[in-house]
C-alpha cells in the first residue's frame, strides 16, 4: 500500500509512492512547497519511454515549484514494448492520485516523452474534459488519433533538431492548425530526447 498524502513531504522530489491497490505500479511525486489539501492544485501527469519517473520530474521541479503544480510521474510507462502494460499504469497512477491528492480537475495535463506523448494523449481523450493540455516530447498524437477540432486539450510539442522524429512533429503542425487546436511546437538543439529543464519550464508556463 503506498504512502498517505499525510506522510509525503512538501517541496521534496519522492523518487517512488506506490499506487494503492494496483501492485507492481508507482510513480515519482513532487508537491510543491505551498501544497495543502484545502485547496485545488493543478497537476502534471508524465510518462517516461524508459520507465524512469524522475528524470523528467527532475526537468519540471523548478517550475512545479515556481506555478504550484503538483508532478505525478509514472516508473512503469515505456515506449515501443508491447508487454509494457502502459493503460494499466496509466489507470492506476490516475486513480491514486485523485484519490490521494487535492486536485484541480479542470487543470489537468498529461506529458511524454517519445511513445509516452503517445501515452499522454492517450490519457488527455480517456479523462476528458478534466485535462486541458498536452506535452510531447519527441512524438505527437497516437497513430489512430490525429488532431481534429474535437480534440479536447491544447498541444505543446518539442523535438530537437537531430531527433528521428524530426519529420514526424513538423508535419504535425499543419494539421493541428487546421483543427483549429492552440497548439505550439518548439525545436531544441539535440536528440530525441526530453527538453532541457528551462524550455520545461516555459511549457508550464
Amino acid at each position: 500500500m503506498g504512502q498517505s498524502s499525510g506522510e509525503l513531504p512538501n517541496g521534496k522530489a519522492i523518487d517512488k509512492v506506490d499506487c494503492t491497490g494496483a501492485s507492481g505500479f508507482s510513480y515519482a511525486l513532487y508537491l510543491p512547497s505551498a501544497y495543502v489539501a484545502e485547496k485545488t492544485w493543478p497537476v502534471l501527469f508524465i510518462f517516461d519511454a524508459d520507465a524512469q519517473g524522475m528524470v523528467p520530474l527532475e526537468l519540471f521541479k523548478a517550475a512545479a515549484e515556481k506555478y504550484g503544480y503538483i508532478i505525478v510521474s509514472s516508473n512503469n510507462s515505456a515506449s515501443d514494448d508491447p508487454t509494457v502494460p502502459n493503460l494499466q499504469a496509466m489507470v492506476a497512477m490516475y486513480n491514486d492520485a485523485t484519490s490521494r491528492f487535492s486536485l484541480n480537475k479542470q487543470r489537468m495535463y498529461a506529458a511524454g516523452y517519445s511513445g509516452g506523448a503517445r501515452i499522454a494523449c492517450d490519457m488527455a481523450y480517456r479523462y476528458a474534459p478534466q485535462f486541458a493540455g498536452v506535452i510531447g516530447a519527441g512524438s505527437g498524437f497516437p497513430t489512430d488519433h490525429d488532431p481534429t477540432p474535437d480534440t479536447p486539450f491544447v498541444f505543446f510539442g518539442t523535438v530537437g533538431n537531430l531527433d528521428f522524429n524530426y519529420y514526424e512533429m513538423r508535419l504535425l503542425e499543419p494539421k493541428l492548425k487546421s483543427a483549429g487546436i492552440p497548439y505550439r511546437i518548439r525545436v531544441f538543439d539535440g536528440e530525441h530526447d526530453w527538453p532541457p529543464a528551462e524550455l520545461c519550464t516555459e511549457e508550464l508556463e
